[in-house]
Protein backbone atom coordinates (compact mmCIF):
# COMPACT_ATOMS: atom_id res chain seq x y z
CA UNK A 1 0.00 0.00 0.00
CA UNK A 2 1.07 3.24 -0.58
CA UNK A 3 2.29 6.09 1.83
CA UNK A 4 -1.11 7.63 1.91
CA UNK A 5 -2.82 4.68 3.53
CA UNK A 6 -2.79 6.24 7.08
CA UNK A 7 -3.58 9.50 5.22
CA UNK A 8 -7.10 11.19 7.27
CA UNK A 9 -7.55 7.93 8.95
CA UNK A 10 -8.77 8.61 12.59
CA UNK A 11 -5.54 6.33 14.51
CA UNK A 12 -6.27 5.87 18.86
CA UNK A 13 -2.68 4.77 20.24
CA UNK A 14 -2.75 4.34 24.21
CA UNK A 15 -0.20 4.16 26.54
CA UNK A 16 1.39 7.11 24.01
CA UNK A 17 3.06 9.03 26.74
CA UNK A 18 6.44 6.87 26.37
CA UNK A 19 8.35 3.89 24.96
CA UNK A 20 6.42 2.32 21.82
CA UNK A 21 3.45 4.50 21.83
CA UNK A 22 5.39 7.56 21.56
CA UNK A 23 7.45 6.24 18.94
CA UNK A 24 4.65 5.03 17.06
CA UNK A 25 2.90 8.08 17.49
CA UNK A 26 6.17 9.71 15.87
CA UNK A 27 6.00 7.23 13.08
CA UNK A 28 2.52 8.23 12.14
CA UNK A 29 2.67 11.89 12.62
CA UNK A 30 4.20 12.20 8.87
CA UNK A 31 1.42 10.70 7.14
CA UNK A 32 -0.94 12.89 8.07
CA UNK A 33 -3.59 11.03 10.27
CA UNK A 34 -6.12 12.40 12.41
CA UNK A 35 -4.00 11.11 15.73
CA UNK A 36 -5.51 10.45 19.21
CA UNK A 37 -2.57 10.02 21.60
CA UNK A 38 -4.00 8.73 25.34
CA UNK A 39 -2.23 7.73 28.20
CA UNK A 40 -1.92 8.79 31.99
CA UNK A 41 0.27 11.32 31.75
CA UNK A 42 -1.23 14.78 30.01
CA UNK A 43 1.78 16.80 30.71
CA UNK A 44 3.78 14.16 28.28
CA UNK A 45 1.03 13.81 25.68
CA UNK A 46 1.10 17.63 25.43
CA UNK A 47 5.25 17.54 24.93
CA UNK A 48 4.33 14.76 22.30
CA UNK A 49 1.46 16.60 20.57
CA UNK A 50 3.68 20.07 20.19
CA UNK A 51 6.32 17.89 18.38
CA UNK A 52 4.06 16.94 15.66
CA UNK A 53 0.85 19.46 15.62
CA UNK A 54 2.48 20.50 12.69
CA UNK A 55 2.04 17.49 10.53
CA UNK A 56 -1.09 16.05 11.76
CA UNK A 57 -4.27 16.87 13.87
CA UNK A 58 -3.80 16.05 17.20
CA UNK A 59 -6.39 15.10 20.15
CA UNK A 60 -5.34 13.96 23.55
CA UNK A 61 -6.90 12.02 26.30
CA UNK A 62 -5.59 11.78 29.70
CA UNK A 63 -7.11 8.02 30.02
CA UNK A 64 -6.55 5.45 32.65
CA UNK A 65 -7.09 2.20 30.61
CA UNK A 66 -7.87 0.43 33.44
CA UNK A 67 -10.91 2.19 34.44
CA UNK A 68 -13.91 0.62 31.50
CA UNK A 69 -16.37 3.82 32.44
CA UNK A 70 -12.87 6.15 31.16
CA UNK A 71 -12.43 3.84 28.28
CA UNK A 72 -16.08 4.16 26.78
CA UNK A 73 -16.32 7.72 27.22
CA UNK A 74 -13.10 8.86 25.92
CA UNK A 75 -14.57 6.44 22.74
CA UNK A 76 -17.47 8.93 22.90
CA UNK A 77 -15.38 12.01 22.86
CA UNK A 78 -13.04 10.69 19.95
CA UNK A 79 -16.90 10.25 17.92
CA UNK A 80 -18.04 13.19 18.69
CA UNK A 81 -15.02 15.30 17.28
CA UNK A 82 -14.61 12.91 14.21
CA UNK A 83 -17.22 10.51 13.79
CA UNK A 84 -15.12 7.22 13.68
CA UNK A 85 -12.17 5.24 14.36
CA UNK A 86 -10.12 3.88 11.83
CA UNK A 87 -7.38 2.43 13.74
CA UNK A 88 -7.13 0.99 17.31
CA UNK A 89 -3.42 0.65 18.79
CA UNK A 90 -4.01 -1.25 22.25
CA UNK A 91 -0.38 -0.66 23.23
CA UNK A 92 -0.77 0.58 27.25
CA UNK A 93 0.91 -2.08 29.72
CA UNK A 94 2.37 -2.35 32.30
CA UNK A 95 4.96 -4.84 34.24
CA UNK A 96 5.18 -6.02 37.57
CA UNK A 97 8.54 -8.17 38.34
CA UNK A 98 8.43 -10.56 41.35
CA UNK A 99 7.71 -14.15 42.89
CA UNK A 100 4.45 -15.20 41.96
CA UNK A 101 3.66 -16.21 45.53
CA UNK A 102 4.75 -13.10 47.17
CA UNK A 103 2.52 -10.64 44.81
CA UNK A 104 -0.69 -9.05 45.86
CA UNK A 105 -3.99 -10.07 44.60
CA UNK A 106 -4.41 -6.98 44.04
CA UNK A 107 -1.51 -6.37 42.33
CA UNK A 108 -2.61 -9.47 39.74
CA UNK A 109 -6.00 -7.53 38.96
CA UNK A 110 -4.14 -4.39 38.36
CA UNK A 111 -1.96 -6.28 35.67
CA UNK A 112 -4.91 -8.16 34.23
CA UNK A 113 -6.91 -4.39 33.99
CA UNK A 114 -3.99 -2.39 32.07
CA UNK A 115 -2.63 -4.71 30.29
CA UNK A 116 -5.94 -7.12 29.03
CA UNK A 117 -9.28 -5.51 30.23
CA UNK A 118 -8.35 -2.09 29.33
CA UNK A 119 -7.80 -3.30 25.66
CA UNK A 120 -10.99 -5.25 25.84
CA UNK A 121 -12.94 -2.21 26.90
CA UNK A 122 -11.54 -0.09 24.46
CA UNK A 123 -12.38 -2.66 21.52
CA UNK A 124 -15.74 -3.57 22.71
CA UNK A 125 -16.50 0.65 22.09
CA UNK A 126 -14.90 1.15 18.80
CA UNK A 127 -16.29 -2.36 17.01
CA UNK A 128 -20.02 -1.67 16.48
CA UNK A 129 -18.69 1.58 14.29
CA UNK A 130 -16.06 -0.73 12.81
CA UNK A 131 -18.97 -3.13 11.89
CA UNK A 132 -21.28 -0.87 10.89
CA UNK A 133 -18.63 0.86 7.86
CA UNK A 134 -17.39 -2.68 7.18
CA UNK A 135 -14.09 -1.53 7.89
CA UNK A 136 -11.62 -1.10 10.87
CA UNK A 137 -8.24 -2.16 11.95
CA UNK A 138 -7.03 -3.33 15.73
CA UNK A 139 -3.76 -4.06 17.02
CA UNK A 140 -3.22 -5.58 20.11
CA UNK A 141 0.59 -5.39 21.30
CA UNK A 142 0.87 -8.09 23.42
CA UNK A 143 4.89 -9.86 24.05
CA UNK A 144 6.54 -12.78 23.82
CA UNK A 145 5.69 -13.20 27.24
CA UNK A 146 2.26 -13.89 25.73
CA UNK A 147 3.51 -16.80 23.96
CA UNK A 148 6.01 -18.40 26.18
CA UNK A 149 6.11 -18.21 30.16
CA UNK A 150 9.05 -16.16 31.94
CA UNK A 151 10.06 -16.38 35.53
CA UNK A 152 9.23 -13.93 37.59
CA UNK A 153 6.80 -12.00 35.91
CA UNK A 154 4.37 -14.92 35.48
CA UNK A 155 1.54 -12.54 36.27
CA UNK A 156 2.60 -10.28 33.70
CA UNK A 157 2.83 -13.25 30.79
CA UNK A 158 -0.84 -14.20 32.29
CA UNK A 159 -1.93 -10.99 30.98
CA UNK A 160 -0.28 -11.29 27.97
CA UNK A 161 -1.14 -14.62 26.81
CA UNK A 162 -4.54 -13.14 27.74
CA UNK A 163 -4.25 -11.14 24.70
CA UNK A 164 -2.58 -13.23 21.95
CA UNK A 165 -6.26 -15.86 23.13
CA UNK A 166 -8.09 -13.15 23.14
CA UNK A 167 -6.94 -11.39 19.58
CA UNK A 168 -7.21 -14.97 17.92
CA UNK A 169 -10.74 -15.46 19.12
CA UNK A 170 -11.41 -11.89 17.35
CA UNK A 171 -10.10 -12.69 14.11
CA UNK A 172 -11.84 -15.77 13.74
CA UNK A 173 -15.26 -14.80 15.31
CA UNK A 174 -15.07 -11.13 13.11
CA UNK A 175 -13.35 -13.00 10.02
CA UNK A 176 -14.89 -11.35 6.61
CA UNK A 177 -16.85 -8.41 8.54
CA UNK A 178 -13.78 -6.22 7.22
CA UNK A 179 -12.67 -5.55 10.15
CA UNK A 180 -9.16 -6.79 10.88
CA UNK A 181 -7.22 -7.71 13.95
CA UNK A 182 -3.54 -7.92 14.62
CA UNK A 183 -1.06 -9.62 17.32
CA UNK A 184 1.90 -7.67 17.68
CA UNK A 185 4.48 -9.98 20.07
CA UNK A 186 7.94 -8.17 21.03
CA UNK A 187 10.84 -9.05 22.62
CA UNK A 188 12.72 -6.58 24.45
CA UNK A 189 12.34 -3.36 23.91
CA UNK A 190 14.84 -0.62 25.19
CA UNK A 191 11.74 1.55 27.05
CA UNK A 192 11.57 3.33 30.83
CA UNK A 193 9.38 -0.22 31.28
CA UNK A 194 12.51 -2.30 31.78
CA UNK A 195 15.40 -0.11 32.38
CA UNK A 196 16.48 -1.18 35.08
CA UNK A 197 17.37 -4.61 33.31
CA UNK A 198 18.85 -2.66 30.15
CA UNK A 199 21.94 -1.39 33.06
CA UNK A 200 22.69 -4.85 32.96
CA UNK A 201 24.98 -5.44 29.84
CA UNK A 202 24.62 -9.58 30.23
CA UNK A 203 20.86 -8.51 30.00
CA UNK A 204 21.36 -6.39 26.95
CA UNK A 205 23.08 -9.58 25.24
CA UNK A 206 20.98 -12.52 25.80
CA UNK A 207 17.75 -10.37 24.82
CA UNK A 208 19.00 -8.32 22.02
CA UNK A 209 16.73 -5.32 22.52
CA UNK A 210 15.31 -3.55 19.98
CA UNK A 211 14.57 0.12 19.47
CA UNK A 212 10.73 1.33 20.68
CA UNK A 213 11.45 3.43 16.69
CA UNK A 214 11.88 0.14 15.21
CA UNK A 215 8.85 -1.76 16.72
CA UNK A 216 7.41 1.52 15.93
CA UNK A 217 7.57 1.13 12.17
CA UNK A 218 6.55 -2.71 12.51
CA UNK A 219 3.38 -1.95 13.48
CA UNK A 220 2.68 0.62 10.83
CA UNK A 221 3.76 -2.20 8.71
CA UNK A 222 1.09 -4.47 10.05
CA UNK A 223 -1.38 -1.64 9.93
CA UNK A 224 -0.99 -1.29 6.03
CA UNK A 225 -0.55 -5.03 5.69
CA UNK A 226 -3.19 -6.14 8.07
CA UNK A 227 -0.93 -8.69 9.40
CA UNK A 228 -2.82 -11.31 11.84
CA UNK A 229 0.35 -11.95 14.21
CA UNK A 230 3.75 -11.16 14.78
CA UNK A 231 6.58 -12.35 16.73
CA UNK A 232 9.20 -9.40 16.38
CA UNK A 233 12.97 -10.20 16.84
CA UNK A 234 15.48 -13.01 16.36
CA UNK A 235 15.54 -14.27 20.07
CA UNK A 236 11.87 -14.07 20.65
CA UNK A 237 10.63 -16.14 17.44
CA UNK A 238 13.43 -18.64 18.24
CA UNK A 239 12.17 -19.11 21.67
CA UNK A 240 8.56 -19.25 21.18
CA UNK A 241 8.96 -21.58 18.13
CA UNK A 242 11.19 -24.52 20.01
CA UNK A 243 8.94 -23.99 23.35
CA UNK A 244 6.12 -25.03 21.28
CA UNK A 245 8.19 -28.52 20.39
CA UNK A 246 10.38 -28.71 23.31
CA UNK A 247 9.36 -27.60 26.47
CA UNK A 248 11.62 -29.37 28.74
CA UNK A 249 14.62 -28.23 26.95
CA UNK A 250 13.26 -24.34 27.34
CA UNK A 251 12.41 -24.85 30.59
CA UNK A 252 16.39 -26.02 31.32
CA UNK A 253 17.32 -23.11 29.31
CA UNK A 254 15.39 -20.45 31.11
CA UNK A 255 16.91 -21.73 34.16
CA UNK A 256 20.10 -21.71 32.92
CA UNK A 257 20.07 -18.29 31.56
CA UNK A 258 18.06 -16.78 34.51
CA UNK A 259 20.06 -18.15 37.29
CA UNK A 260 23.32 -15.94 35.97
CA UNK A 261 21.48 -12.78 35.10
CA UNK A 262 18.22 -12.37 36.63
CA UNK A 263 19.00 -10.93 40.46
CA UNK A 264 15.75 -12.39 41.88
CA UNK A 265 16.72 -15.81 40.44
CA UNK A 266 20.33 -15.34 42.01
CA UNK A 267 19.00 -14.96 45.34
CA UNK A 268 16.84 -18.10 45.13
CA UNK A 269 20.45 -19.53 44.12
CA UNK A 270 21.52 -18.99 47.70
Amino acid sequence: MSDRYFFDKVVLVTGASSGIGWATALALAPFRPRLVLAARREKLLRELAVLIQDQCEVMILPLDVSDVDQDRKAIEQILQRWGQIDILINNAGMLAIARFHEQRISEIEKLLRVNYLGAAALTHAVLPGMLKRNCGHIVNVSSIAGTTGFPYISAYCGSKFAMVGWTDALRREYYGTGVTFTSFCPGTVDTPMIAVGMKNERFRKVTRPRTPEQVAQRILNCCRKRTREVIYGEVPSFVAKTARFFPAIVDWFFFQIYRRVHPLARQDQK
